[in-house]
């Protein structure tokens, strides 16, 4: 075998290797993205998460933002008010 023939396939065997381990990466990313999407798209916070998300204070966010109009309507659980995680985003993203 030649050694023009030898280099190429060299070179085809590490763009292989390559291509193998990127695949790998993306795939693994895909995964990771796809459970973070799943966890968040149904995951309610509560009054301290919702105000750290939105970089205001727990008593700010307390006695100001909760009761805006247009900030999203909490999801009672057992008593205590918790807040949808994408519209609290959604809002969030809208303010900007």
């Amino acid at each position: 075998m030649s050694l023009d023939k030898k280099l190429e396939n060299l070179i085809l065997n590490a763009m292989k290797e390559a291509t193998s381990s990127l695949e790998e990466k993306i795939d693994h990313l895909h995964v990771t993205f796809t459970k973070k999407e799943l966890l968040t798209s149904q995951r309610s916070i509560n009054a301290r998460e919702a105000s750290s998300m939105l970089g205001v204070s727990r008593s700010h966010f307390n006695q100001a933002i909760k009761f805006r109009s247009d900030f999203p309507k909490p999801i009672n659980k057992s008593g205590h008010p918790r807040w949808d995680y994408n519209e609290v985003n959604k809002w969030r993203l809208s303010q900007q």
